[in-house]
């Protein structure tokens, strides 16, 4: 099983680097051929799982509207509109292109391989799975890589932003059916997750390392440098706040949208148990 999950990854990513035309849009090549693409895809699925776990004296009904308005508010091609344009908006045409040609090379594209098998498996096993997986992974010589890159590709505070809206999504999601005529707003549930946000933030810090550490186990001494210097760079830095921002963007604009969509379930469901 886990030999064909790394086949098809390796497959897609090398149609999506086969595919991407550099001169015809720098923004959206860059995000074909990141681990952005990768990253994303995962994410309706995971607040599917997150709700699914913790809706079980939710009606059927309501529960299967529920999963629809989660994958079609948080689909990948909402975030890739707001990613690529964060990263057009963010970079001027020669950081796109230093971008491009650092993703085009043997390290660039073993690395975004790496980075998207890493995310997939951790996904699939989850955030104890993951960090136990790593455990023993980031020797001192790797220490350095993995302080720049998560400030930059897999950054804690991106991964800590993902998690909050995915617990805060899931949990909005689980409790408005049980109050059928109070549906609370999702920003009450965003808030109270926030708030918590200290305290999860150590458990979220292990598992950004944890994936870095996973991602880039096979590295050898050269490779570390190299990836040190281009994440560490001004350029893989702005790269890095391009992704942040345009993640959260896309959030935002699934959130409202999974908002209304939530009210209408609720308060249809709710009409039809009063008739």
């Amino acid at each position: 099983m886990q030999i064909g999950n790394t086949l098809f990854i390796a497959l897609l990513f090398c149609s999506t680097i086969a595919s991407a035309n550099p001169q015809a849009d720098s923004a959206l090549a860059i995000y074909q051929n990141s681990s952005a693409e990768i990253r994303v895809e995962q994410f309706s699925s995971q607040i599917g799982k997150l709700f699914m776990n913790s809706s079980a004296d939710s009606s059927k009904v309501i529960s299967d509207k529920i999963e629809n308005s989660i994958e079609r508010n948080y689909n990948p091609a909402r975030f890739e509109k707001h990613i690529v344009g964060s990263i057009d908006s963010t970079l001027n045409r020669r950081e796109r292109n230093k971008i491009l040609e650092w993703l085009d090379t043997p390290l660039g594209r073993k690395a975004s391989l790496a980075e998207a098998m890493a995310l997939v498996s951790a996904s699939r096993g989850g955030m104890a799975a993951t960090i136990e997986k790593a455990r023993g992974l980031e020797s001192q010589s790797k220490a350095a890589l993995v302080d720049v890159v998560e400030m930059a590709a897999m950054e804690s505070a991106l991964q800590l932003d993902i998690s909050v809206h995915h617990k805060s999504i899931a949990a909005f999601a689980s409790n408005a059916p049980k109050s059928l005529t109070a549906v609370k707003d999702f920003s009450t549930y965003l808030t109270a997750t926030k708030s918590r946000r200290d305290a999860i933030s150590n458990l979220n810090h292990t598992y950004s390392r944890s994936l870095v550490s996973l991602a880039y186990a096979d590295l050898s001494e050269p490779e570390i440098k190299a990836m040190i210097s281009f994440w560490g760079s001004p350029t893989g830095t702005r790269f890095s706040v391009a992704l942040s921002r345009g993640i959260a963007n896309a959030f935002a604009e699934a959130n409202y949208s999974f908002n209304s969509d939530v009210k209408k379930i609720i308060s249809s469901s709710a009409l039809a148990m009063a008739e």
